[in-house]
This record gives C-alpha cells, sequence and structure tokens, in this order.
C-alpha cells in the first residue's frame, strides 16, 4: 500500500475574538478599591513551556520523502519484500495485550521492519509459515536493526521462534554514548523512549495511547494501527541517522560497533544462565533470613516459656513457704498437754 502526503489545509474551528474599543478597554478603579499599579509583582515566573511539535507521520516525515508502506500477510510476499530493505533497518514488534494479571504474554503478531523508502508490516500471526527472508534478515551482521527496546522484541522471537540476530543496535544506549549532554544522567532504568528520542533529534511528537493496546492479531488491522506501527519503526531509521550526524561532529567519537550486540541461542543460554544464578542467590540469602528468623522466634518462645516457668516455680515456692509458715505458727500456739 502506497502511502501518499495529505495537503489538505485544515479550516480554523476557533471563532475569532470581538474587537474591543480603546476606550472600552480602559478600566476605572471603583469606589472601595485599591489600585495594583506601582505595586511591584511578586508572583514567581512562569514555567516555560515544553514546545508542542506536531505529531510524527510517516506521510509527511522531518526529513526526506514520504515512504511506501506495504501491509502483507502472506509468507511469500514478505519473501519477495523483505530482500529490498537496506541497511539500517528499524525493527518492532507487537503482539496482542494480555489484560490479566501474572498471565503469560501472547506470542508476537506482527513485526515492523522499515527502511527510509520502505515500510513492511508482516503480520506473522496470520501467515502459514514464518518468511524465510526475514530470518535471514534478522540473521545478517551487515544490515543493522535500529530500535528501542530491541533486545526485548529480539528474545521474545528467539524464545518463541528460536530465532538468532546479529547486529542489533539500541536507539536509546546509542543516544546516551553520543549526546552525554542531554542523556549523560540517564540509569539503565531511565532511559528514554521512543517518543522521547523523536522529540529530541526530529522535533516530532508520538502518541501512545489506547491504540497500543489494541488486538495485533485482528485481521485485517485498521488503518489506524497500520499508521501507529508504520511510524514506530520508520521514525527510529531517521533518529538513527540523526544520531550518526552527532556522533560525526564530536572529536573523539565513540564506535557504534561496541553498541551493536547479538541474541543468539549461545547468547540467551549466557543470560539465562546468569539470570538463574542470580535469583538462586536471591533464594539462598531468602533462605538464610527464614531461618535466622525462624531461630528468633524459637529463642523468643523458650526465653517467653523460661519466664514462664519461673513465674509458676515462684508462685509455687511462695504457696510452700506460706503453708510451712501456717504450720509453724499453729504449731507454736497450740496448747501443752497435762
Amino acid at each position: 500500500m502506497a502511502s501518499g502526503v495529505n495537503n489538505a489545509s485544515q479550516i480554523p474551528t476557533s471563532r475569532p475574538s470581538r474587537a474591543m474599543s480603546s476606550t472600552s478597554n480602559t478600566s476605572q478603579p471603583s469606589r472601595g478599591t485599591t489600585s495594583n499599579a506601582g505595586v511591584a509583582n511578586t508572583a514567581r515566573p512562569a514555567v516555560p513551556k515544553k514546545p508542542a511539535f506536531p505529531l510524527y507521520t510517516f506521510r509527511a516525515p522531518p526529513t526526506g520523502e514520504p515512504p511506501n508502506v506495504f501491509y502483507i500477510r502472506d509468507y511469500q510476499l514478505a519473501n519477495k519484500m523483505v530482500p529490498l530493505l537496506q541497511s539500517p533497518v528499524g525493527f518492532d514488534t507487537e503482539w496482542r495485550p494480555v489484560f490479566v494479571k501474572g498471565a503469560a504474554q501472547n506470542r508476537t503478531a506482527l513485526i515492523q521492519l522499515a527502511d527510509a523508502n520502505t515500510v513492511l508490516l508482516i503480520q506473522i500471526k496470520v501467515m502459514k509459515y514464518f518468511p524465510q527472508k526475514v530470518e535471514e534478515l534478522f540473521e545478517n551482521p551487515d544490515i543493522i536493526k535500529v530500535g528501542v527496546g530491541i533486545r526485548g522484541d529480539a528474545l521474545k522471537l528467539h524464545r518463541e521462534r528460536q530465532l538468532d540476530f546479529k547486529g542489533l543496535l539500541d536507539l536509546a544506549t546509542f543516544a546516551k554514548a553520543v549526546d552525554l549532554d542531554k542523556w549523560g544522567d540517564r540509569s539503565q532504568h531511565s532511559m528514554p523512549g521512543l517518543a522521547a528520542l523523536c522529540e529530541a533529534y526530529l522535533q516530532r511528537s508520538m502518541t501512545k495511547g489506547k491504540i497500543t493496546r489494541s488486538n495485533w492479531e485482528m485481521n485485517p488491522m485498521t488503518q489506524a494501527m497500520q499508521d501507529y506501527a508504520a511510524n514506530d519503526a520508520h521514525s527510529s531509521v531517521l533518529i538513527y541517522r540523526r544520531l550518526l550526524e552527532i556522533q560525526s561532529e564530536i572529536d573523539f567519537p565513540p564506535p557504534w560497533s561496541e553498541h551493536v550486540f547479538e541474541v543468539d541461542t549461545a547468547a540467551t543460554f549466557r543470560e539465562e544462565y546468569e539470570a538463574e544464578e542470580r535469583r538462586r542467590a536471591k533464594r539462598q540469602r531468602e533462605a538464610q533470613r527464614r531461618a535466622v528468623n525462624e531461630k528468633s522466634k524459637a529463642l523468643a518462645a523458650q526465653q517467653a516459656q523460661v519466664r514462664v516457668d519461673t513465674t509458676l516455680i515462684g508462685a509455687a515456692t511462695y504457696e510452700i513457704i506460706e503453708e510451712i509458715t501456717e504450720e509453724d505458727t499453729d504449731m507454736s500456739i497450740s496448747p501443752i498437754a497435762a
């Protein structure tokens, strides 16, 4: 489906304000009121508002020509179209959300692949077979795949279909490396998302509303879903190109190759092994804490029992002493037999 740029102008819907005469705008202070003229304004200065950028749309990109967008639901057509893509390629995925807490995620339903001129929306959920050319693109280290949170998308597909990935680059990590002034203070858990990167480097805003919770297994997808999916993949390519420009302006730029990584069987096994080791260590720490707590509780119970026993012994001893004292008293006052 080829896209075109919508040049239709929008008609303003707001009603123009009525013109007011200069005399009507000059108000006299009424009797009993105090004029504010000459009084210093002690109000805090207004915080500058965040600039409002136009929405990102592949139909009118900030640079270059609009790409051609193809919504593909046949694996054979996908195999014909994927080889047309050139590096770098924007990569993203979508799946039907789960609204039950703790439930497993649904399988990937849609794969978005894009270069500057072409966007492919490949709905693998409705295909009879997984496209072989998509798998080959993922495994090709010479084709750089870019996106935000790209490791999670690759790992999900790897676990679902045992796919291997080479030449992956996360835009958030790369942005932090080449633009320290803007992102240098971000931790690994507070990295910028695609919307923040889009505003910073393309001067466009992106909406992430209810459309993200759509049923991506729907066949066919709505036009709004197609537009959203195409924007995500296409904007990633433009952001990557802008980051390369910034990198070229640095005196001693960090090589982008340091940020390219893989997701394959060996890497996944290593990551899962390390994760399992962390979980095992956590279980051991929790078991040790439980053992310490149980010992503390047992010791507290023993001490409480000792106090109870001591109290009972004391009470019993007191009763015995009282009995002996009473007996001695009785004997001391009893009459002597004649």
